[in-house]
């Protein structure tokens, strides 16, 4: 696996991992010994519950327990000093930060592979899950558009948007969602969008895998998931991409 270059000034705005499986009704009953086993990485713990609403049958002023429909969800939620969350539920388990900005950096503490290690290592060890239905990486950057012209957004992009029919001078929005099989279990949802109002060109990747028949072979699956994205990006971003991201921002 390669190490990530660390760039000064990254796009990425939020990164998400997470692991699916079979609904696990005992989970609640081990929450407590996964705590004890996260806690010094993650102090901060919450429970929150979680009403999925079937809102066309909502009437006006009806209290919401008697809402129909309302499949009720516990979330138990953990959350480090540096504000990377991690998320527990009957059937997930996922990661999410907005600190990280290196998935394999080679320093262990600001790498986000090292966060997903520690978080499903200890998951696994408490809750011997038989099988994973869905892993996924989601990478979202937020990337900059110096004005909405074609010539200037192809400088830095090899955007999927059309830019070739809808020119960026007459366009206020644009958006695209992609949706791939890969070979061997792997698929992508690729996502660009772009508005005029504060031009930027936000670029969503999320590769998945699955099923996978032994949960611990679920580090060199995201290792793969993330390749899939980290090649995906820079198809994307051209090489003045890249000089933006490697110049310290002012005050650095």
């Amino acid at each position: 696996m390669s190490v990530d270059e660390v760039f000064p000034n990254p796009t990425v705005k939020q990164v998400l991992f997470q692991i699916r499986f079979p609904s696990l009704f005992y989970i609640e009953t081990k929450i407590g010994e996964y705590q004890f086993a996260i806690m010094k990485s993650f102090p901060k713990s919450e429970v929150v519950l979680q009403r999925q609403l079937v809102i066309g049958d909502v009437k006006q002023g009806e209290a919401f327990d008697k809402i129909p429909g309302g499949d009720l969800r516990k979330i138990w939620k953990f959350t480090s000093d540096s504000g990377v969350e991690l998320e527990v539920q009957s059937d997930s388990l996922t990661v999410r930060s907005e600190h990280h900005s290196s998935y394999a950096s080679g320093v262990s503490e600001n790498e986000f592979r090292g966060v997903i290690s520690f978080a499903v290592d200890k998951f696994l060890d408490v809750t011997p899950v038989p099988v994973l239905s869905r892993i996924g990486l989601r990478y979202i950057d937020h990337c900059p558009v110096a004005s909405m012209s074609n010539r200037s957004f192809r400088r830095l992009y090899n955007s999927c948007l059309p830019t070739g029919r809808f020119p960026l001078e007459r366009t206020t929005e644009a958006a695209v969602s992609i949706v791939v099989d890969l070979k061997d279990g792997y698929g992508l949802i690729y996502k660009e969008h772009l508005a005029a109002g504060t031009p930027k060109l936000v670029v969503d990747i999320d590769a998945y895998h699955g099923p996978l028949s032994n949960p611990r072979d679920y580090l060199s699956i995201a290792d793969e998931l993330h390749t899939i994205t980290s090649r995906e990006f820079w198809l994307t971003a051209r090489e003045p991409l890249k000089n933006y991201m490697r110049k310290a921002t002012r005050g650095a």
